[in-house]
């Protein structure tokens, strides 16, 4: 018997009805919406979602998702092993988002996932579709860096306001925060303390956290004491030359890294 190859392009898929798929392959996890992709163009290679997760890095999560807040949801069972402290989310709220878990606990019958709050994607008041996760470093689409907006203060009873920022960010790899800022502002007040900046998350530093502080008190700039304030949950930077004197355009650099 002989075998024709017919591509694609040959046939015509346009008027088929995906819609008595009612539920999801079990082999593959492949959806109706998928496999409709293929048809219309706007998809041309079908994922398979099967254990593992798919080529592009994501497993597709079967749960509804219910939004509680800008930064969490609940999940009506039990999902803490799945939706563990660093695992990265992908859904869609009228746009795609993305996040990284901050912690998940439940309370029959709901879990309450927590991401990490930044000022990219707050999950809006929609259903939520197109669900994903991910424990690999760089799953297809994910954010390198995730913006937040920082609390800024002087401590003590030195004032640091005024401020501009030019950048104040965090990443995630594993269970570790990454953290970059720079902020320019003007000191008042008793120039004796240091300058504090919020940090995203709580830190646990019940393992090595690093923090390197770079400040412009006067030209030139210098290496400023980074302290991880965990009774503050504060970055704090330092001046090791001295007080700090007062008026504008004071900046702190920090960057570093500290246990989630």
């Amino acid at each position: 018997m002989t075998q024709t190859k017919i591509r694609k392009e040959q046939l015509d898929l346009s008027d088929v009805d995906y819609s008595f798929v009612t539920a999801n392959d079990a082999a593959t996890d492949v959806t109706a919406a998928e496999l409709e992709e293929l048809t219309d163009g706007s998809e041309t290679t079908l994922h398979s979602h099967a254990a593992g997760g798919a080529a592009n890095g994501w497993t597709i999560s079967n749960d509804t998702w219910t939004r509680t807040g800008d930064f969490t949801f609940t999940i009506a069972s039990d999902v803490t092993s799945i939706f563990q402290k660093g695992t990265k989310v992908k859904y869609d709220d009228g746009a795609v988002d993305y996040g990284v878990v901050l912690s998940s606990s439940y309370s029959a019958p709901n879990t309450t996932i927590t991401l990490i709050t930044n000022s990219d994607y707050a999950m809006v008041a929609a259903t939520i579709t197109n669900k994903y996760y991910s424990y690999i470093e760089n799953p297809a689409g994910f954010p390198d860096w995730f913006n937040y907006t920082p609390t800024v203060s002087g401590a003590g009873t030195m004032t640091y306001g005024s401020e501009t920022v030019d950048f104040c960010k965090w990443s995630c790899h594993g269970k570790t925060i990454n953290f970059q800022h720079r902020i320019y502002g003007t000191i008042g007040g008793t120039p004796t303390g240091g300058i504090e900046i919020s940090a995203p998350t709580s830190m646990n530093l019940s393992l090595p956290g690093v923090f390197v502080s770079t400040i412009l008190n006067v030209s030139p700039a210098e290496i400023g004491r980074g302290v991880l304030n965990t009774s503050t949950n504060n970055f704090d930077h330092i001046r090791i030359a001295g007080a700090w004197s007062t008026g504008s355009s004071k900046y702190v650099i920090g960057q570093g890294s500290y246990p989630l």
